[in-house]
């Protein structure tokens, strides 16, 4: 049955995976708004980890190091191996290199899964499967951490498909702990390894016996982590100190009942989700007497649907172990029904959803023609510039959005974009209260009594709005720079005077 289930063999089994990461291309390589993503902090890790003094790599492992306010607060750099990397290749390339590096990682990801998937099941239902996967999978663009995480997802799954189907011998499995190591420091995604492992071990109780070794070598690995035991618990304690609510670890109910519903992504989920659940349902009603169950199929893509649902960061990773998932349960479907449909009906079908993938990946790419490319996106280092340019001292108070950036280039930041680094009362009542309470920001102006304000205006949190516009209207405070990422103020001291008188934006050009 197999056989009948795949493309002729020749040029489409190279040109499938070409085509997969050219989709991947369009979407991924997309230039770099350094001025909100964490990717400047990840860089400075990298800086500091490569070339600071034995005192400073221990506060970046260990302390919110860049916070002038919360510096002293314990954190659990669970990344700190991924700044390592991003910088060795800034500095050798700079920021094209970036862009290309996670491009490369995450259609390596996709390619790996896809040929897995292609060399168990065909190509008939491997292809179509992988396409569409593409838009969920290079949904989140901006260079991250978690592509690591997508790679070593997809080679865990490759690895351990290919044990239990007796192409690798059992030694291969050790290489897992390996990766484990590696995984661990460089992103908090180590755990989708744990659960791969689970899974294969649930397939069968001799699988699960020959899997207990490497499962408890993964563990050790895991260990050997700057934070040890809270390093390798870390996931399941993140959400425990979680002051502030970044979009990413929303669910999606929970952004669309704050009107940011109408994302083409979760709709697309949808109906993923709609796929997967129907290809169990279908397999379910034509399975044959004594086969095998899908039970820990069903159990895996549950739990990774429901991380997806409770946290929109993770819908990359339920389109990347959807393929296999579904290719499993549509081979079995096919494989009980061989009159179901013809072998031609089926590279039909399979071409059409391969087509429906490639456009809606298209339709994608038209939203983000404007910034595609490679390096940082044009004037990103204007606000940097001026700051520089005109000497404006700190202490910045600065949005969770920009924090990153300024860390980038230096700057102790009042707060940045990890809530898990800061006490969540801090951001709830002197982060988000100022912002919000008038009173809350004199008392928080008269503690740390700021120089500057360096506002992010891609920042979609609604009280930064009202609080650039009062900051307008203070006379204390005098608008002097913005474009289309900042807007900074300057105290109306006599060190600044200078500054003001150069370059104060009228008011009039606030509402």
């Amino acid at each position: 049955m197999r056989a009948s289930l795949v493309f002729p063999s020749g040029a489409g089994r190279f040109l499938i995976p070409l085509v997969l990461a050219f989709a991947c291309a369009a979407l991924l390589l997309q230039k770099i708004d350094l001025s909100i993503v964490d990717l400047g902090r990840h860089l400075k890790n990298g800086d500091v980890l490569l070339h600071g003094t034995w005192a400073e790599k221990q506060a970046v492992l260990h302390a919110n190091f860049y916070s002038y306010a919360q510096g002293e607060f314990p954190f659990v750099n669970h990344h700190w191996l991924s700044g390592v990397v991003f910088y060795s290749i800034w500095r050798a390339v700079h920021f094209e290199g970036l862009t290309v590096l996670y491009f490369a990682l995450v259609a390596a990801s996709l390619i790996v899964m896809y040929l897995a998937v292609r060399r168990a099941y065909g190509t008939t239902i491997a292809a179509p499967l992988a396409a569409l996967a593409v838009p969920l999978l290079a949904w989140r663009y901006e260079v991250r951490p978690e592509a690591f995480s997508y790679l070593l997802t997809a080679v865990f799954y490759a690895v351990l498909l290919a044990w239990q189907q007796g192409r690798l011998q059992d030694r291969w499995l050790y290489v897992l702990p390996v990766l484990m190591l590696l995984w661990v420091n460089l992103h908090i995604g180590f755990v989708f390894g744990f659960l791969l492992i689970g899974f294969f071990a649930l397939k069968s109780a001799d699988y699960g016996r020959k899997l207990w070794p490497v499962a408890a070598l993964s563990v050790f690995a895991a260990l050997l982590n700057p934070n040890l035991l809270a390093g390798l618990l870390y996931p399941l304690n993140i959400f425990r100190n979680y002051g502030y609510s970044v979009a990413e670890n929303q669910s999606i109910v929970g952004l669309e009942s704050r009107g940011m519903a109408g994302a083409w992504e979760y709709t697309f989920f949808y109906w993923m989700l709609g796929l997967a659940a129907g290809s169990f349902v279908l397999r379910w009603f034509v399975k044959k007497p004594g086969s095998a169950t899908r039970g820990p199929e069903a159990l895996l893509l549950g739990a990774v649907a429901f991380l997806a649902l409770n946290a929109v960061r993770n819908l990359p990773f339920f389109a990347l172990l959807m393929i296999p998932m579904v290719a499993g349960n549509l081979h079995d479907v096919f494989s009980a029904g061989k009159n179901l449909l013809s072998s031609t009906s089926l590279r039909v079908g399979s071409a059409v959803v391969f087509g429906i993938g490639l456009l809606y990946s298209s339709q994608q790419y038209e939203g983000k023609q404007r910034n595609f490319g490679i390096g940082l996106r044009d004037g990103v280092e204007a606000t940097m510039d001026f700051l520089r340019a005109n000497h404006i001292a700190g202490p910045w108070f600065n949005d969770m959005d920009n924090g990153g950036y300024l860390i980038f280039h230096s700057q102790p930041v009042f707060v940045d974009g990890r809530p898990e680094a800061y006490p969540a009362e801090f951001l709830e009542k002197s982060y988000t209260g100022a912002l919000s309470d008038e009173a809350v920001w004199h008392d928080l102006d008269a503690k740390y009594h700021f120089n500057a304000i360096v506002c992010s205006l891609e920042d979609a949190f609604p009280p930064i709005e009202r609080f650039l516009i009062a900051r307008a209207h203070d006379s204390a405070w005098a608008p002097v720079y913005t474009d289309y990422y900042s807007l900074v103020f300057v105290r109306r001291t006599d060190g600044n005077a200078d500054v003001i008188r150069a370059h104060e934006i009228p008011q009039s050009q606030f509402r």
